[in-house]
């Protein structure tokens, strides 16, 4: 073999050599750019769930926040129609001790006069 021969043959190992070397770089950035691109994905899946849960709860809050303000329109009338009950019974029973006493009263007085 001549010696430009084995000079050729040389630089074509180191050049083929060079390509296996370039081409497992390459396929270890595919590698990486595949798990990378899984862990995207499973950020992304993440990230619409906790939103659409987000939303779900904002939805829900808004409606009790409108139930709530319904019921505290409702509250000074119940307030005002508990106080005339009070106010009715405790009347009630005044009048109710008053006549029981008087018939104690009376019954004593009826009494004393036999």
């Amino acid at each position: 073999m001549s010696f430009l021969k084995k000079i050729l043959l040389g630089l074509a190992l180191v050049g083929f050599c060079s390509s296996l070397a370039y081409a497992k770089d390459i396929s270890d950035e595919q590698y990486q750019v595949r798990v990378a691109q899984k862990e995207y994905d499973n950020a992304n899946r993440d990230y619409e769930v906790l939103t659409q849960q987000i939303e779900q709860v904002e939805k829900r809050l808004s409606q009790l926040n409108t139930q709530l303000e319904s019921l505290k329109r409702g509250l000074p009338a119940k307030e005002e129609r508990l106080n005339k009950a009070k106010a009715n019974l405790d009347e009630k029973t005044k009048i109710l001790g008053n006549i029981v006493t008087g018939k104690q009263i009376g019954r004593a007085s009826c009494r004393e006069r036999v």
